[in-house]
């Protein structure tokens, strides 16, 4: 097959180091995902440098908390009001989600989310079964620190002395526990009291990422006739969940297992030049990047198939990522031959591959004919810029 090598820093006998940081800046353009500028980080960490930007410390927050009435009957709806406030900046599109914990539990479980109005008011309808106890919690940003306010009490009367509750179990699973970036999922899960299914009760969908302290409320569904419950769900990075069951008189609340959905790598992969005469040399390059964070270390494969005829892929050469998550490897194929890269899975970094991309082989002598589809320069380079997509190894 055509001869092919990795290339490092030292290539330029090859590809000028000019043309080898345009093909990487044209790769990162092309990812529509993530805004890398990996390549501007190398060029431009001199000019950073030197620049000292002061980053303001979150505002101070607060958050009130009462119930409307302080006690309903059983059945009725009862509704938690509160005020957000963030110091020396508007409340208003912030979301603070609303945690309860029932009698005779131990902890506090998110079960709804309310968006705070232009002067930082709360407000949601709940419909407990048995006294509960609530509390608002706000996640914090950039701009504003965390914060969980006091407890307010909603008392439950009943027409007759609660009997013993009876424990309950909650499943859950994920279709798919690795999906593309930009990719969705389906959580599934179902409610039971022992052998009996549970139907019509409600289930929450909590969330939590690597950089979030407390689980996330996310929304809630009221399980089926045979007590299931589905989610669909589009994680931008790897994420962890559960299903939560706030309880009722009857039953007594329960908490699922914890799945985790991760996102595989989204690989970009351009070639410069397109077509070459037989014998000549062009370099294919590509950049790996998982979480919105470039990926540095992993092994990338190359491979390679022609058209005439027609071969299986081959992996031909494999290389590893630099720091900015870039790769590049010289090829020198003797017919029309497509390439793309394949990332291998290692512990927290799923597989993931790069779209096709076609090297046009020419006798020597021979006219360029060759038009590109599409416009912009990238396009009038020769360089393709379609949108990239990650995928299974296969």
């Amino acid at each position: 097959m055509a001869r092919t090598r990795a290339s490092s820093s030292s290539s330029a006998a090859t590809v000028s180091r000019g043309l080898r940081h345009a093909l990487v800046a044209m790769a990162l353009v092309a990812t529509s995902l993530v805004g890398l500028g990996a390549v501007g980080v190398a060029s431009g960490a001199s000019a950073g440098a030197s620049t000292t930007a002061s980053v303001a410390a979150p505002a101070a927050t607060s958050i009130s908390i009462r119930t409307v009435l302080p006690s309903i009957t059983v059945g009725r709806t009862g509704t938690v009001v509160g005020n957000l406030r963030v110091a020396g900046l508007p409340a208003e599109g912030r979301e603070v989600a609303l945690e309860a914990r029932a009698k005779g539990e131990q902890v506090f479980t998110p079960i709804g989310a309310a968006v705070a109005g232009v002067r930082g008011n709360l407000r949601l309808d709940v419909r407990p079964e048995v006294t509960t106890r609530y509390r608002w919690s706000y996640a914090g940003a950039d701009d504003a620190q965390p914060r969980v306010s006091g407890v307010a009490t909603l008392r439950v009367h009943t027409a007759q002395k609660p009997a013993r509750r009876l424990p309950t179990t909650l499943s859950a699973r994920a279709v798919r526990g690795v999906v593309p970036a930009g990719g969705r999922s389906v959580l599934r899960g179902t409610l039971r009291a022992g052998e009996t299914v549970l139907a019509g009760k409600s289930v929450v969908l909590l969330s939590r990422t690597a950089t979030q302290r407390s689980w996330q409320f996310r929304t809630g569904h009221r399980t089926g006739r045979q007590g299931r419950v589905a989610f669909r769900v589009w994680p931008k990075v790897r994420t962890t969940y559960r299903l939560a069951y706030a309880g009722s008189a009857t039953f007594r609340p329960t908490t699922s297992a914890i799945v985790e959905v991760d996102v595989r790598p989204t690989v970009t992969i351009v070639v410069e030049p397109p077509e070459i005469e037989r014998g000549e040399s062009t370099l294919v390059a590509g950049t790996v990047v998982h979480g919105e964070s470039p990926v540095a270390g992993a092994t990338v494969a190359l491979a390679a198939r022609t058209l005439q005829p027609k071969t299986p892929w081959t992996v031909v050469s494999t290389g590893t990522s630099t720091a900015d998550g870039t790769v590049t490897f010289t090829v020198t194929p003797e017919s029309t031959t497509r390439y793309r890269l394949r990332v291998a899975p290692v512990a927290g970094l799923p597989g993931g591959r790069s779209r096709a991309v076609e090297v046009h082989v020419r006798a020597p002598g021979t006219d360029y004919r060759r038009s590109y589809a599409g416009t912009g320069p990238a396009s009038r380079s020769g360089v393709s810029a379609a949108p990239m997509r990650a995928g299974p190894i296969r």
